[in-house]
């Protein structure tokens, strides 16, 4: 989550300064968490007897399938890679592993993102904890971090352990996973949906707290307001985490987190107006803003619309049965394509020379008004030619009945 020498809230608040061939052990020694590295280190494996290894990754295979007993999930470590169809094979996997009495290591590239995933999923279920206490469990051991979608989809999952506690059910659910991973089985869309919404969220929260800070100076002091803060808007950069704009209601609300972020990071970085610069807060204020509009410099203006939906099939047929319009340049699905031929060369021109460019566009617009005009009179002319021809068979046909 890091670029070059740029700071990182993640690496600075990463206070085990954690080497990621090493392993790190939950649950009383049956579960640990590691990266790739640890998975290809067979000493280190040897030595805290695993058994099994879950590998959470899309590229990564087994080293030693002749040793340990394997399962692996292609997850990509994307905001909108959909966690319900590994879990339900990863868990159950992690359950039978218990029963044999077997140790599971829990891998991904290095250990943050995925494997911590499928890992708080796993202590969510077995020992009835909420997604904040899996967590921080988590946390005391290993800098982790699930990217913003895993994150969204895990609260589902943490919503319907609250209410089987509620109705008083029993919340060890290793014999019932697939119900308790139900509410997380969502499509794509739905998933990236409750992604604005959380980023809609952290922002009501930031602002409340940015305020905070003007009138509240401890809170300047605080490490892990800065810590939540900070590796959540450098996960939105770093994932280049986007926002919807598929019609008008979803541009209007993407446009409101726009604004409340701008204002978000202008609060921040004026904090030094207030607080000695030197001040650590006030550093980590600045570094805040700077993450918010590295994030907000990289969104996508004009999001790509939506496949049409089940209920639209017949207007998609309707569509797909007529000719195809010459004035489309592409077919709706399909990218815009450059140019050709003299609209090319205009297209170049612009960069050179704007009022030649817009000369020309006037010139082209006048020839194609006397296009128009030139079939406009082609197609009266042909009408006049038929509507002559019907009078002269109506002519022939009255003749012929005075004849007769």
């Amino acid at each position: 989550m890091t670029s070059g020498s740029r700071f990182s809230f993640f690496v600075h608040f990463d206070n085990q300064r954690t080497h990621q061939a090493k392993l790190h052990a939950i649950d009383e020694g049956f579960l640990y968490i590691g990266g790739e590295a640890a998975g290809k280190d067979a000493h280190l494996l040897r030595e805290h007897r695993i058994t099994h290894i879950l590998v959470v990754h899309h590229s990564i295979q087994p080293v030693f399938e002749d040793k340990f007993k394997y399962l692996v999930c292609p997850v990509k470590d994307m905001p909108e890679e959909l966690l319900y169809p590994s879990l339900v094979k990863a868990l159950p996997f992690i359950g039978e592993a218990k029963q044999k009495g077997g140790r599971v290591l829990v891998l991904c590239g290095k250990g943050v993102s995925r494997s911590a995933s499928v890992l708080i999923a796993q202590l969510m279920s077995s020992r009835q904890m909420t997604y904040k206490e899996a967590f921080d469990e988590l946390l005391k051991i290993r800098q982790v971090y699930p990217n913003i979608g895993f994150q969204v989809q895990l609260h589902q999952m943490d919503r319907a352990l609250q209410a089987r506690r509620e109705e008083g059910a029993d919340a060890d659910t290793d014999g019932d996973v697939a119900s308790l991973l139900q509410p997380m089985d969502m499509t794509a869309y739905q998933l990236q949906s409750l992604i604005q919404d959380e980023v809609s969220r952290k922002l009501e929260e930031t602002a409340s707290v940015v305020e905070r800070l003007f009138s509240e100076p401890h809170v300047l002091h605080q490490a892990s307001t800065w810590r939540r803060f900070g590796v959540f808007y450098e996960g939105l950069k770093s994932y280049r985490v986007q926002l919807m704009g598929h019609n008008e209601e979803e541009r209007t609300k993407s446009e409101a987190i726009v604004t409340a972020a701008k204002q978000v990071a202008k609060r921040l970085t004026s904090l030094k107006a207030v607080y000695s610069e030197s001040l650590e807060g006030v550093r980590l204020a600045a570094s805040l803003a700077q993450e918010i509009n590295l994030w907000l410099a990289q969104l996508t203006p004009h999001p790509t619309p939506p496949p049409y939906e089940l209920g639209d099939s017949q207007e998609l047929i309707s569509l797909q049965q007529q000719p195809p319009r010459k004035d489309c340049a592409a077919e709706p699905d399909e990218p815009p394509q450059p140019p050709s031929g003299k609209k090319k060369r205009l297209d170049v021109e612009v960069v050179d020379d704007t009022s030649e460019a817009n000369s020309d566009s006037e010139a082209d617009s006048s020839s194609d008004r006397r296009e128009r005009e030139r079939r406009r009179e082609r197609k009266a002319r042909k009408k006049e030619k038929r509507e002559r021809k019907r009078a002269r068979k109506e002519a022939k046909r009255r003749r012929r009945e005075e004849d007769g």
